[in-house]
């Protein structure tokens, strides 16, 4: 992961950031005050690449990473990856995925600077310090990312720690005024 710094943003990409593209994320977050995460629209070889998504219940992750369960419950993947998602307009979304991530600097040093990128759902951790701070996260469908191909190879380990992840974010809100995505 690459993090770089831009006037009041962090990036956070695999890739390098061309200029060109924060003065267009500067001026989104001048427009949106309470916006404090947003990601681009990210596509490989025309295909979009779904780094916007609805929070995960414990077992959306599990549909999602098995082949034959993901066929049999579209619906379910629908909802979970938001297919339906209007591309013509920037949205809130629940999370995006650090594929590519846009932060205000100020909520960075005060929510985000002691995430570990390297775990898993570190972008899905961010995004619930966003909600619960009553902040906003967005998709940003206009602004256009060409992904060079990579192996996200995930080890046992990595699946688990998802799992368990996701298990305890949902157990913890059921106890907080957070947004309920049940």
């Amino acid at each position: 992961m690459k993090i770089t710094v831009y006037k009041d943003l962090v990036f956070i990409s695999r890739l390098d950031v061309a200029p060109c593209l924060h003065k267009e994320f500067a001026s989104f977050f001048e427009k949106h005050p309470k916006a404090v995460v947003c990601g681009p629209r990210l596509e490989h070889k025309t295909r979009v690449i779904d780094s916007f998504r609805n929070f995960p219940k414990f077992s959306d992750l599990i549909i999602k990473n098995v082949g034959f369960l993901r066929r049999r419950y579209v619906q379910r993947m629908r909802r979970y990856l938001l297919w339906d998602i209007n591309m013509e307009k920037s949205s809130m979304v629940d999370f995006v995925t650090s594929d590519f991530l846009v932060i205000r600097k100020d909520f960075w040093y005060e929510y985000a600077c002691n995430i570990n990128w390297k775990k898993p759902n570190a972008d899905v951790l961010l995004a619930s310090r966003a909600w619960k701070s009553k902040k906003q996260v967005w998709f940003m469908p206009k602004l256009l990312i060409e992904l060079k191909p990579y192996e996200s190879k995930k080890s046992l380990k990595d699946i688990f720690e998802i799992l368990f992840f996701t298990a305890r974010f949902h157990f913890l809100n059921i106890f907080t005024n957070f947004r309920t995505y049940f």
